[in-house]
């Protein structure tokens, strides 16, 4: 057989393979990937049931691979260690096209040969200008396009969690000795058990949620005085549409020469009859200045014109009323 018989061999085996080129590299990366890869993963899972303690370094061994990727420590870096083999790989491919183009018009005299030897030889450089230029245009525009290190630390974690065998410590968990103090579900509201610090624990069985609640004095609006240990704990609280009306109180009374100041709010510091106060849908008030019959009835003028309902727990005044948890004079006011 004679070397221009031989390439007249090779160019017919090419000219009747090319249709088959793509299905043929499919199949072989399939097979590849099915016999190289997932018996590994398969015996890497068995391995790592029968010895737990064991912390191995690899997810699994690529086998029968280039050396550049036997170091892969996970699916995203194997990614990048196969596109650098084949970047190699395809400059490879392109110098034995170009040297078999070469040999190919070295040795025919065929105008037709040596015009496809020619076409083999551009066409193996086009490809190498593109393979590179292509890395050169996007590096241009930017860098992180092509940079593997960046992608690859946004795909694959920097550590991997390798799970150890649980070890005793001999730190006993049985429940003996230990104690528990119950408390009701009123006492779980807003932090009652805390809040009264089991010194009121009539006040923090009666507690409720404050109904749409905010600060008189920070953050409601409230125009009025509201005394000084008002309310239990630091914050002082009341409902919103009270503290609304408890305002037009506060203009009314200043028109009508009365002065006077928020007693007791919400949380409550003593124990009421009234559920109101446990609430914060009600408030006591104080008068400032003398306690006469007609100034309460003054106020309380003043209150139900501003929408108010008032319990006259003064001693003087209009319908004076006294209870068993009343600790002094003072009106009590809701919506």
């Amino acid at each position: 057989m004679t070397i221009k018989t031989f390439f007249d061999i090779m160019n017919h085996m090419v000219r009747r393979s090319q249709a088959a080129v793509i299905e043929v590299v499919i199949c072989f990366a399939l097979v590849c990937v099915g016999v190289l890869f997932v018996p590994e993963l398969v015996n890497a899972q068995s391995t790592a049931a029968a010895n737990p303690g064991q912390t191995g370094g690899e997810l699994y061994t690529p086998r029968y691979l280039p050396p550049i990727v036997q170091g892969a420590m996970g699916p995203a870096d194997l990614v990048f260690l196969i596109y650098k083999y084949l970047m190699g790989l395809v400059g490879i491919v392109a110098v034995g096209v170009i040297i078999y183009g070469g040999v190919l018009r070295t040795v025919s005299a065929d105008i037709g040969k040596i015009k496809q030897s020619n076409e083999y030889i551009k066409n193996a450089l086009k490809g190498i200008v593109l393979l590179f230029g292509a890395q050169v245009i996007f590096n241009t525009i930017n860098p992180n396009i092509i940079n593997i290190s960046r992608i690859q630390s946004a795909l694959q974690p920097k550590e991997k969690i390798t799970p150890r065998q649980f070890t005793e410590i001999g730190i006993s968990m049985t429940d003996e000795g230990a104690t528990s103090t119950a408390i009701t579900a009123a006492q779980t509201i807003q932090g009652a058990v805390n809040l009264y610090g089991g010194a009121k624990p009539e006040l923090a069985a009666k507690l409720q949620s404050c109904v749409d609640c905010a600060s008189p004095s920070f953050g409601g609006g409230g125009t009025f005085i509201v005394k000084q240990g008002a309310c239990f704990g630091a914050g002082c609280q009341t409902n919103r549409n009270l503290i609304a009306a408890l305002n037009v109180l506060q203009t009314k009374a200043t028109a009508a020469g009365l002065q006077w100041r928020m007693t007791e709010g919400y949380p409550p510091t003593v124990d009421h009859m009234s559920s109101c106060h446990f609430n914060g849908t009600c408030v006591d008030i104080g008068l400032m200045g003398s306690i006469t019959a007609a100034r309460v009835n003054a106020f309380i003028n003043a209150a139900r014109a501003a929408g108010l309902n008032v319990v006259n727990e003064y001693s003087v005044g209009s319908n004076p009323q006294s209870f068993t948890t009343t600790t002094g004079g003072h009106l009590h006011v809701r919506l």
